[in-house]
């Protein structure tokens, strides 16, 4: 507590009040990319409370590092290549489900992120106490890397879906000529080519918050030099309207008489969507 005390002075809070800023900024970009491809489809009307969710994880997950890890300066962040299994889960639920309410579909679904958390955090904290890390540096790089690549293609697949609004299979190129769809996709995909350029050349750690910040007010610049207004990106899906339109909806807790929404048989062992998948993001995670 005395070291936590030391930080508050004047001569260090400041500069930590920056880079707290500028985590905040890339940190909170990142988990909402990722919630809108978790949750998405159906359950995009339940997208805030989803990202209420995984930012409360966000929090929970920092709070603890700093407090309790022997490593204090590690920051933690939702990582992206667990989040493409878990995306995949979702679609697997919700197609196991074709007669159940978006509300049942949804609550399923956060359960499912959520036993795939514990079964991750369990083994990790199995691996930490008996110091038994090193066992990861026998799985082949073969696996790794082919596993790793197939993740990166469900990223990008769910990264052109969210935004095109649509669902996309990099099976079928017929999107890339559609005029509707160009004209959304090309803006997010010539700013992660630059942004992936520019981090290859330098590495200064301002870059990714300031290019984030910059992409922003390019685009409502655009907006403006348009005269597309804030109500009709809206409309034509260049904003996340369900995020619009739910006011003090961002953090709704699951209480115990949502238990009745769920769906358990949908996370049964013989179901493609629940116990397998989160032993995938186990292994992915280590």
């Amino acid at each position: 507590m005395a070291k936590i005390l030391e930080e508050f002075r004047p001569h260090r809070l400041l500069p930590i009040l920056v880079a707290g800023t500028v985590v905040a900024v890339v940190y909170i970009s990142i988990v909402t990319a990722f919630a809108m491809l978790i949750y998405s489809g159906e359950l995009t009307e339940y997208l805030p409370v989803g990202l209420g969710f995984m930012l409360l994880g966000q929090l929970v997950a920092a709070l603890a590092m700093a407090l309790f890890s022997s490593l204090r300066v590690t920051l933690p962040i939702v990582q992206d290549n667990p989040v493409a299994i878990l995306a995949l889960v979702s679609v697997a639920i919700m197609a196991g489900m074709p007669d159940s309410s978006t509300q049942d579909k949804f609550f399923t679904v956060a359960v499912s992120v959520a036993l795939a958390s514990l079964l991750t955090g369990a083994p990790f904290w199995i691996l930490g106490q008996f110091k038994l890390g090193n066992l990861v540096r026998h799985i082949p790089y073969p696996v790794i890397g082919g596993f790793l690549a197939g993740t990166g293609l469900v990223l990008i697949q769910g990264g052109i879906s969210v935004m095109t609004g649509t669902t996309v299979n990099l099976g079928d190129f017929s999107w890339l000529v559609q005029q509707d769809l160009l004209i959304k996709w090309i803006p997010g995909f010539a700013f992660a080519l630059l942004l992936m350029l520019v981090l290859r050349r330098y590495s200064h750690f301002l870059i990714i918050p300031g290019m984030l910040l910059s992409a922003v007010a390019v685009f409502y610049l655009m907006l403006r030099l348009t005269g597309t207004s804030i109500p009709a990106a809206f409309s034509e899906g260049w904003l996340q309207s369900s995020l619009s339109q739910s006011s003090g909806r961002l953090w709704q807790p699951i209480l115990i008489w949502d238990l009745q929404h769920i769906e358990w048989s949908a996370l049964a062992l013989r179901q493609e969507a629940c116990l397998p998948s989160s032993l995938s993001v186990l292994f992915l995670s280590c």
